[in-house]
């Protein structure tokens, strides 16, 4: 599977690439209608959309959209999904981590790459209740043995 775009969140001035999609876990019927008709064209991109979230006032929002439609195959924008919403839309649908990877990142999998920690933002109802730097290089090293098993195997 080739490595997919991600997602970007700025926070506190500064533009990283977030592991999570809460975009995914919004509930809203009319929305969830709407990304029946996403369709990923591009191999780096198989949710069909790619988001660009920000931080305001301890507030996550969805600041910019990019969709490809599945029939028209046309692209759309924030306001083709969220009609109504002129500017960001705020994420109160999201409550879960947003992961940032931190560091050099390694390849892990054909297609995977971990880094040594992880910048978490815990959000519950779209407000950030937390944030954490995860020490991820347990996982680091067990997923890099694994991966260089693999490779020895015939």
């Amino acid at each position: 599977m080739t490595q997919q775009l991600q997602e970007t969140l700025l926070w506190r001035g500064r533009t990283y690439e977030i592991l999570d999609h809460p975009l995914a876990e919004c509930s809203d019927p009319k929305v969830l209608a709407r990304m029946k008709q996403l369709h990923g064209r591009a191999t780096n991109l198989w949710r069909g959309y790619l988001g660009h979230w920000a931080v305001r006032d301890q507030r996550l929002w969805l600041v910019q959209l990019n969709v490809t439609l599945r029939e028209e195959g046309g692209t759309r924008g924030l306001s083709w999904l969220f009609p109504g919403y002129p500017g960001p839309v705020p994420a109160d649908w999201y409550s879960g981590e947003l992961r940032s990877p931190r560091g050099k990142a390694e390849r892990t999998g054909p297609h995977q790459f971990e880094t040594p920690s992880l910048r978490v933002l815990h959000v519950k109802d779209g407000r950030i209740v937390a944030s954490e730097l995860r020490d991820n290089r347990a996982a680091l090293k067990e997923k890099r043995a694994r991966y260089a098993a693999l490779q020895k195997a015939p």
